[in-house]
């Protein structure tokens, strides 16, 4: 076995293992220079001003700033996402006076935004959050209700006593007044008692029934409240 093994082969037999050497590790160089390559943001949302501190019924306005990052032209639509209490506020996206729900943003351009965000009167105190997004850019910003607001509305009924058959429909004009220097932004409601829980009441506006007014300051709205009494309601007085 040994008297018959050629030497000669013996440099052959290395430069060939050092090809293969050679080969393997190509791929795995590309490899890992690609696994270092960091993601690089298509867009980019900054806000200066990301939190603001405002009394319940007030609204706030979020400038934003989106700017495309990227040599071609992105659309796409502008989204939020609001948590806890600012769930059921009234949050809306305006450019150039009109309200909008798209971006179209050329080549490295940037287009300002406003975030509109209306709180209720009844908003809690504290700290609520709102994200926005478009594309792959994102940015939170933060309303802070500092002060509950004073609910001091006055409402007023020059007829608050009607008297009707069982089946009928009493309607009660109320007007309402926001005293206050600032805007009341409210849900409006009723509590019935007695026989009357359960009969039909709602409130109309301008012809149409409404559940929440928005009143200026020291403006008043009429508001009726349009109550429908079953056929077999019970004779006397009802809350």
């Amino acid at each position: 076995m040994i008297k018959n093994f050629n030497a000669k082969r013996i440099p052959l037999l290395v430069f060939l293992v050092l090809l293969v050497l050679l080969i393997q590790s190509i791929p795995v160089a590309v490899a890992e220079g690609q696994g270092e390559e960091e993601w690089e943001p298509i867009i980019d949302i900054r806000s200066d001003f990301p939190g603001q501190m405002i009394e319940a019924g007030d609204t706030a306005v979020f400038p934003i700033t989106i700017r495309n990052l990227k040599p071609r032209r992105i659309g796409h639509r502008i989204q939020y996402w609001a948590f806890g209490e600012a769930r059921d506020w009234d949050i809306r996206f305006e450019a150039m006076g009109q309200r909008i729900h798209r971006l179209s943003i050329p080549p490295g351009e940037s287009r300002t935004v406003n975030v509109v965000v209306e709180t209720p009167g009844d908003a809690p105190i504290g700290e609520h959050r709102i994200d926005v997004s478009f594309w792959d850019g994102s940015v939170t910003l933060f309303v802070h209700i500092i002060e509950a607001e004073v609910r001091i509305i006055d409402i007023r009924s020059d007829f608050p006593d009607q008297m009707i058959e069982a089946g009928d429909t009493a309607v009660f004009p109320i007007t309402i007044t926001n005293p206050k220097t600032i805007t009341a932004n409210h849900r409006i409601q009723y509590s019935a008692f007695g026989e009357a829980i359960g009969w039909d009441v709602r409130f109309e506006a301008a012809g149409q029934q409404i559940h929440r007014m928005s009143i200026p300051p020291g403006e008043s709205r009429t508001v009726n409240v349009v109550v429908e009494t079953p056929g077999d309601a019970p004779i006397g007085e009802h809350r």
